[in-house]
């Protein structure tokens, strides 16, 4: 898909792409190593643009990265002419945070330093918070609370994490979405969907 402004990703060939770089790979060591980053801001793009087209009803394309930021943006065609877009900024939250005491304080100053206090992103940008852990047990409502008492700036903020995760089958990963400001909404579906709908 492409016009003469934008080149678009071939999101098949990007998923068999990263089916082959992961296949070597701990899901723990992909989600956490530093120079998996580049693959690891794909993987969450790619799942952060199916499912945000299920929760839009339009099918969106990620568009090839021309300046950082954002990480990544998103387009979505009206017409022969016409385009959406959506900018999305990724903040990965380690599993080491999850280890602390009081790890709901340590995520939300991880996402505050990195995206919301240092940075002035524009208000339309939206964010991506990636739990980089497999099966997460977090305590979303906190979070959420947490982040709504922030009124940040952001257009959107979401949180998108891994369920289940099989290291030779990428297919049989579960996914879950959950957008926490300025709404509260799931979106769930698996990698295997996500294949079939390109």
């Amino acid at each position: 898909m492409q016009n003469n402004k934008a080149i678009y990703m071939d999101h098949l060939a990007a998923l068999e792409d990263l089916q082959k770089y992961m296949m070597s790979l701990s899901f723990k060591d992909f989600c956490t190593q530093p120079h998996h980053k580049e693959k690891r801001e794909q993987f969450v793009a790619l799942l952060f643009c199916f499912g945000f087209s299920k929760y839009t009803g339009r099918k969106w394309f990620l568009k090839m990265r021309e300046k950082d930021p954002p990480d990544f943006r998103m387009v979505s065609k009206i017409d022969e002419k016409s385009f959406l877009t959506e900018d999305i900024e990724i903040v990965t939250i380690p599993e080491k945070a999850l280890k602390k005491k009081n790890y709901e304080n340590e995520v939300m100053e991880l996402i505050f330093q990195t995206k919301i206090d240092k940075k002035a992103y524009p208000e339309h940008y939206i964010l991506c918070i990636h739990l980089s852990f497999e099966k997460p047990q977090f305590d979303f409502a906190q979070l959420i609370e947490k982040i709504h008492s922030l009124h940040p700036k952001f257009k959107m903020i979401w949180i998108v994490y891994v369920n289940e995760y099989d290291l030779n089958d990428l297919s049989k990963a579960k996914i879950g979405m959950r957008i926490i400001w300025p709404d509260v909404h799931s979106v769930n579906f698996s990698f295997a969907d996500l294949e079939k709908s390109y």
